[in-house]
């Protein structure tokens, strides 16, 4: 029996090392250790931001200047949200209430970098995780149908240090569109109702920066979410 397992193990390895030329000569060095990473790791992609880890997290979300009703419903949503994502998914984070958190914002519009190291404090956070939206819009240049679109900035303050300072910043390059493809007809869904559609898409894409995760899962959610509700 062990002749026969050593056996069958050379040649499962004879195999790999056949196959492992064969794509070196065909895609090169560099695209073998491509097929190799996704081989091990498959979709997975790491947090870009793993600091969030064993920490008391604040998330505040600022709506943009001259916001709408639903930039200000959608803003209150998706902290809501992201936190809800950040609970699940960071080992060891303990969320501020969202309540909390907005009973310390007088003016959401207003919000500066000072404002939310001394909203963090109050709530005796460890770090705060600020979104700051730079539009919030349901209706992307269309009266019939629905397509979110919204541009934003993420700031992560440390307030272990006195100082609160950053240690995460991003913002992406374009605006999220949602669905990317095609717009909702207005008739099918309440503008309420895609609205929370929306924010759910948005906390997700926002949220993952702080954890790993499968990069595939959310888009056969969404056609799901979409056809649902």
């Amino acid at each position: 029996m062990e002749r026969f397992v050593s056996r069958q193990s050379l040649s499962w390895a004879l195999t790999g090392a056949v196959l492992a030329l064969l794509t070196v000569s065909s895609v090169g060095c560099k695209g073998l250790f491509s097929t190799v990473a996704y081989l091990v790791k498959g979709t997975n992609v790491d947090a870009e931001y793993d600091g969030l880890k064993h920490h008391k997290v604040a998330v505040i979300v600022r709506p943009p200047a001259g916001a709408s009703a639903d930039a200000h419903y959608g803003a209150r949503e998706l902290a809501q949200k992201i936190g809800e994502h950040l609970q699940r998914n960071v080992r060891g984070i303990k969320v501020v209430e969202q309540q909390e958190v907005e009973r310390w914002m007088d003016d959401l519009n207003n919000l500066e970098q000072d404002d939310y190291r001394a909203a963090g404090r109050a709530l005796k956070a460890d770090q705060v995780v600020a979104v700051e939206l730079e539009e919030f819009r349901l209706n992307n240049n269309s009266t019939s149908l629905y397509t979110g679109r919204c541009g934003y900035r993420i700031v992560v303050y440390d307030l272990k240090d006195k100082a609160g300072q950053i240690v995460y910043e991003h913002t992406p390059l374009e605006a999220t569109v949602y669905p990317p493809n095609h717009g909702i007809p207005i008739g099918e869904k309440t503008r309420a109702g895609f609205r929370r559609i929306f924010v759910g898409a948005l906390a997700e894409e926002i949220a993952q920066r702080f954890y790993p995760h499968d990069s595939t899962v959310h888009f056969a959610r969404d056609s799901a979410t979409l056809e649902h509700h």
